[in-house]
């Protein structure tokens, strides 16, 4: 039989050796609540903890959505308790140098957070702009009413604009203008218009064919003009002019910006005005209607040089005593 003595001794044994167990369990339990508080401090790949009944449970399904938005193009994304860099990395997203994040690094993430990434760049860009010409219209007794003589040909000038610009995600979101500057100054166009009333001749000047003039029922400030071929013309008046002859060698362009061909003359702007149609008709010929649209260094007054194109022609031509009628038709 056992001894009250034996029993109490073997009971004591179990005792020490329960308590043993439960402090060494006790132990491994606070290491591991210990081990997994610092994983949550540094968030890597785990998944947060969950503590039931003293237990640190792993939950690694559990997730939470963010917006990811990189450059202009958004999408949600489910997520463990990342930092911002964490999940760029996650992503595969490499920052380039002109991305810009709309929060820190290392912030770490929420539930329903939004991560922004955007390309942000700065130009420098330049636009010409067209400045257009003032006209001028003034009034002058030099020349007969009805008359309009351009005194300086008006140009256009251009301006260089100088802007700051801002691209989010390749849009166009700020423009600044920064320098204006002139690179060619407009030129005024100054028009005359003639105001000198036409003074009727005492006499009225009659011409036949065949004196080669035509026959002019009127005056040298107006009339009918009846040329060799029948035609009537109204003219506003008529010039008894000094007639020479120019070929290409003096250029292509008229003065008035047109290609020299036959039947352009070349005038005096102050005597006959520019653009006007002109019957030209002599002893040595009739040359019809003409277009003066030309102006030369030495035609100066009552002169008048035509355009025969070839030198040998012009030098035949030599100086020829000429009248000019300035019709009375429009421009």
């Amino acid at each position: 039989m056992i001894s009250i003595k034996n029993l109490f001794r073997s009971r004591l044994f179990y005792i020490v050796l329960c308590c043993i167990t439960v402090a060494i369990l006790a132990a491994v339990i606070l290491f591991k609540i210990s081990f997994v508080d610092a994983e949550e401090k540094v968030p890597a790949e785990s998944a947060p903890l969950k503590i039931s009944c003293g237990v640190a449970e792993v939950m690694r399904d559990f997730t939470f959505p963010v917006t990811l938005s990189y450059h202009g193009e958004a999408r949600e994304v489910e997520v463990h308790k990342y930092t911002v860099e964490q999940l760029l990395k996650k992503e595969e997203i490499v920052l380039g140098e002109q991305d810009l994040v709309n929060v820190d690094l290392q912030t770490v993430l929420e539930p329903e957070m939004l991560v922004q990434i955007d390309m942000v760049r700065f130009e420098t860009e330049y636009q010409e702009v067209v400045l257009p010409f003032n006209r001028v219209v003034k009034t002058s007794s030099e020349y007969p009413e009805g008359t309009k003589v351009t005194i300086t040909q008006g140009s256009k000038g251009l301006r260089k604009d100088t802007y700051s610009t801002k691209y989010v995600n390749d849009i166009l979101v700020e423009k600044k203008l920064v320098e204006q500057q002139v690179l060619e100054k407009p030129v005024e166009e100054v028009i005359t218009c003639g105001t000198r009333p036409f003074q009727p001749e005492t006499v009225t000047v009659t011409n036949t064919v065949g004196a080669g003039l035509g026959t002019v029922n009127g005056t040298s400030s107006g009339g009918t003009f009846i040329a060799p071929d029948g035609t009537e013309y109204k003219y506003l008046y008529y010039v008894d002019v000094k007639a020479t002859a120019y070929s290409d060698d003096v250029g292509s362009i008229t003065a008035t910006g047109r290609q020299v061909e036959l039947g352009i003359i070349a005038v005096d702007p102050k005597v006959i005005p520019l653009h006007s149609k002109v019957y030209v008709i002599g002893n040595y010929g009739d040359y019809g209607v003409c277009d003066a649209q030309d102006v030369g260094g030495g035609i100066k007054g009552n002169r008048i040089d035509v355009y025969l194109k070839y030198e040998d022609v012009c030098r035949q031509f030599g100086v020829r005593q000429m009248r000019a009628y300035v019709l009375d038709v429009p421009e």
